[in-house]
């Protein structure tokens, strides 16, 4: 009786109410059943909600995880009172922002009551709710609108609509449309909830001051502000007198109200609620709560009306910590796709940051800006190659966990590659290849701890007396459509970074030389370069890019630099000078993904072993399937069924003609580079015509340490995205291969095998046992290439790729990285046969015989190219990154 009657007071948030009663309760269950019984663990769940709505989120968590285990001791891990405490954690962690952790009690939540009690049970669709929440907040809006569409359905059939749980989800589905400004949609369902809520006299429910706010937030977007300050006080009195102050649901409403009086001018007044919100948190939530950033977010833009530029910077470094802080909890075990959305999020502040910079700059914030790209850019790729890299030493659970990984990601690249028409089961094996990448992140040791990330003393330690870093960024400036570029810059004796605003995106563009685009994909030319809108002078581009940067840079020798956005197409060496020099004759330029690697141990070459070579060129890309099967039985270890159903010929016509035409010269240029690399003491291995194949690439790294060097000398593609109306496909979109229509970057990049011409036709392999030719950028993603120094890849646009954000490009370059390669030298443009193969030359001879490192002798071979061929687009087009 006492449970019972504290339970009515817990959960209509009468907490004063309900905490003695708690208490004595507990106290009633300890005394007769002790601490080993279902039943106090039941009362114990009552004080883990207690605190949980206090926001005593320590107090809590011990409380629900003392449960839990006392449940799963006495009742079973499969019984739903296990499932209701999980869930009740995953709402605590959620509560606190650590949505890592909220996801893992979430699912764990929705599988034990899926396979104990099944959809029918009455609290699944809550569980559902509650992810639809959590993806929500993670920015995974496709995910979010999945569970809440399922939750609704499940509970009209179960409940009909005239309950308060529908009335959560109506609330919740709403505000996935409006973050998406599907606002029609979101209008309908806010104004459905408030009708419900009206309509059962719950005005004392807390769901109708959500309704009432989340309508409100949606006039607030449509800007009409009078009559969403309306509503948000409508809110704020419902929440007042039910929650109480200090609720989280009252501060959201305070921030809100703040919000919509900073638009309406009226900044007295929101500065009141602002700092009214602010007190409430501190008190209830804590500093590190992601409340405590947007309203601080909201304050420094109210101060930055108010032209009070030193209380708006001291808010933003505030910000900026907490978010690095939460950023580094929450990234750990979540997936390569939900890091992306999850940091894209935190977009507008980060914006916001660089455009406050660009006029109001102070040593701590630059430093703040500095170590936010240290954070930000490539993290999804860090992590990648962490979790390639961290299976030394552990249990066999894991092992086959991964595999079983690997085997979800072969399946993947075989659909990836058909037509849109006869691809199955895609999005389910994605869902299985995530859910076995976040198990894996939960086990391996590496994830375990909260990210720890350099910071921009790091990279100055390591820089030397006349070196110099530099990290671009790329932003909205105040929130408008003028996207800017600015450079962050540390030299050796600098006592801080510093941020120098360099151009408008827009300026940049018109001077790139025609769009590099054009020929992506088309493979009609017999070389790998018949120039037909040929990069140009890059006139200009000195003016606009670098001399804003001359005068810090006036002592300093070599610049590492990370590009972003459009610099990615670049090749600043060849950027001209005033007085026919180029900007390679007056620095060594390094190019690197981050910055961050000049600090980051172990990232030398020490621990790989030299002496190996495998070069692949010569390729024979039309079809002879007997030719191809005789090789691929020749490659030492690798497993093949050579007999079988599978094998007979599938009306194989031998050499059917492709679009992919045979590149004499490239057969030329691993003929002399094998001569090169054997007299230089190494023990080259040659992959030519109809060895070459895709089977034979897979095979390295599997049964020994990869090379030393990897060469591949072949046709390179990229497609842009099929969202992308601009882009023209020869077939029906259903029709065309998935090389050109997948929505995934890493698929519709890649390198052409041998016999690769049969399947970029259709899609397929000729046989079921075969590769089919085409080796995808998300196929090498999944390579060990960690004993590789260098990636050479002699293919026409290899470093093209799809830019998102701060991950940068996303084709050959990334996979490689992801593999494992230290240095990959890859062209940005078509480059004819002739000029390639006397850049390779000129490079393997400056590494091999003249013994000097491969960005010293990469930049000779750049020197030497630029004295034989004057035109830039014809030395210009390779780059080197590390």
């Amino acid at each position: 009786s006492l449970k019972m009657w504290a339970q009515c007071y817990l959960f209509s948030d009468q907490l004063d109410a309900a905490w003695p009663l708690l208490k004595e309760s507990l106290q009633q269950r300890l005394r007769t059943l002790g601490k080993s019984h279902a039943e106090y663990a039941q009362c114990l769940n009552n004080m883990g909600i207690f605190y949980l709505k206090i926001a005593d989120y320590p107090k809590a968590a011990s409380v629900f995880l003392e449960a839990k285990e006392i449940q799963m001791n006495t009742l079973g891990k499969m019984h739903p009172d296990c499932a209701q405490t999980a869930n009740n954690l995953g709402l605590l962690y959620y509560e606190a922002g650590e949505y890592g952790k909220s996801e893992l009690f979430y699912l764990e939540s929705k599988d034990i009551l899926y396979r104990s009690a099944g959809q029918t049970h009455p609290m699944y669709d809550q569980i559902l709710n509650n992810l639809g929440n959590l993806y929500l907040s993670m920015g995974a809006n496709t995910k979010a609108e999945s569970y809440f569409l399922e939750a609704q359905t499940i509970q009209l059939l179960t409940n009909g609509a005239n309950n308060p749980s529908y009335v959560k989800i109506l609330n919740n589905l709403g505000i996935l449309y409006k973050n998406m400004e599907r606002f029609d949609q979101a209008e309908q369902l806010f104004k459905e909830a408030v009708s419900i809520n009206e309509k059962n006299q719950t005005a004392n429910d807390p769901n109708y001051g959500r309704s009432l706010n989340n309508l409100a937030t949606l006039y607030y977007e449509r800007r009409d502000y009078q009559q969403a300050e309306r509503l948000f006080q409508e809110a704020k009195v419902s929440w007042q007198k039910n929650l109480g102050q200090g609720h989280p649901l009252n501060i959201l409403c305070l921030t809100n109200l703040g919000e919509c009086y900073r638009q309406l001018g009226d900044y007295p007044k929101a500065e009141q609620y602002y700092l009214e919100a602010q007190t409430l948190i501190l008190k209830t939530l804590g500093r590190e709560h992601p409340f405590f950033v947007v309203n601080s977010y909201n304050l420094s833009q109210l101060y930055q009306s108010l032209q009070r530029y030193e209380d708006a910077g001291t808010l933003l470094l505030e910000i900026g910590r907490i978010n690095r802080l939460q950023i580094g909890r929450n990234t750990s075990f979540l997936s390569d796709n939900q890091i992306q959305a999850y940091t894209n999020t935190f977009r507008l502040m980060e914006d916001n940051l660089y455009s406050f910079l660009q006029a109001h700059q102070t040593p701590e914030l630059c430093a703040e800006g500095y170590n936010n790209t240290l954070l930000m850019n490539g993290l999804a790729l860090e992590q990648n190659r962490m979790l390639a890299r961290a299976l030394d030493g552990v249990d066999s659970t894991t092992i086959q966990l991964y595999e079983k990984w690997q085997s979800c990601h072969r399946r993947l690249a075989k659909r990836y590659a058909r037509p849109l028409a006869e691809r199955k089961k895609i999005v389910e094996v994605e869902a299985e290849a995530e859910s076995y990448e976040k198990e894996l992140k939960q086990r391996l040791p590496a994830f375990q701890e909260i990210r720890k990330t350099c910071t921009w003393e790091s990279i100055k330690t390591a820089l030397k007396p006349g070196e110099a870093a530099i990290e671009w960024v790329r932003y909205h400036f105040n929130q408008s459509d003028s996207i800017m570029y600015a450079a962050l810059l540390i030299r050796s004796g600098d006592t801080h970074p510093q941020f120098i605003g360099i151009c408008e995106e827009r300026q940049l563009i018109k001077l790139l030389p025609g769009n590099t685009n054009d020929a992506v994909g088309t493979p009609p030319d017999p070389s790998r370069g018949i120039i037909r809108t040929g990069p140009g002078s890059f006139k200009g581009l000195y003016e606009l890019l670098w001399q804003p940067l001359d005068k810090l840079l006036a002592d300093v020798q070599t610049v590492y630099y990370s590009p972003v956005g459009t610099l990615h197409r670049l090749n600043f060496d060849a950027i001209p000078l005033p007085g026919n020099q180029i900007l390679a004759d007056r620095f060594r330029l390094v190019r690197l993904g981050s910055t961050r690697t000049l600090a980051i141990d172990g990232e030398g070459s020490a621990h790989r072993t030299a002496g190996s070579a495998v070069l692949f060129g010569g390729i024979y890309y039309d079809m002879d399937s007997t030719a191809i099967l005789s090789a691929n039985a020749r490659i030492d270890g690798l497993e093949l069924a050579s007999r079988g159903a599978d094998l007979e010929m599938e009306n194989d016509t031998s050499r059917q003609t492709g679009n992919w035409q045979f590149l004499s010269g490239t057969e030329k240029e691993v003929n002399s580079l094998e001569r090169l690399l054997a007299a230089a003491g190494f023990k080259p291995q040659l992959k030519k015509g109809f060895e070459a194949t895709e089977e034979s690439l897979k095979k390295i790294g599997q049964t020994k340490p990869s090379p030393y060097l990897l060469h591949l000398a072949t046709h390179g593609f990229f497609f842009p995205d099929p969202r992308d109306n601009t882009q023209r496909l020869s077939l029906p979109v259903e029709q065309e291969t998935g090389f050109k229509t997948s929505t995934n970057p890493l698929a519709r990049s890649g390198l052409l095998m041998a016999g690769a011409n049969h399947a970029w036709k259709t899609g397929k392999p000729l046989k079921k046992s075969m590769e089919n030719g085409i080796l995808t950028a998300y196929e090498i993603s999944h390579l060990d290439l960690s004993n590789t120094e260098l990636v050479v890849l002699s293919a026409c646009e290899t470093g093209l790729g799809q830019l998102q954000g701060n991950e940068g490009v996303f084709g050959l370059q990334r996979a490689f990285k992801i593999a494992g390669a230290r240095y990959i030298i890859m062209s940005l443009w078509q480059i004819p046969d002739q000029e390639t193969a006397v850049f390779m030359t000129a490079f393997y001879k400056q590494w091999l015989e003249a013994k000097k490192s491969i960005p010293d002798a990469f930049h000779a071979a750049q020197q030497e190219m630029r004295q034989q061929f004057n035109l830039p687009y014809l030395w210009a087009g390779f780059v080197l990154v590390e």
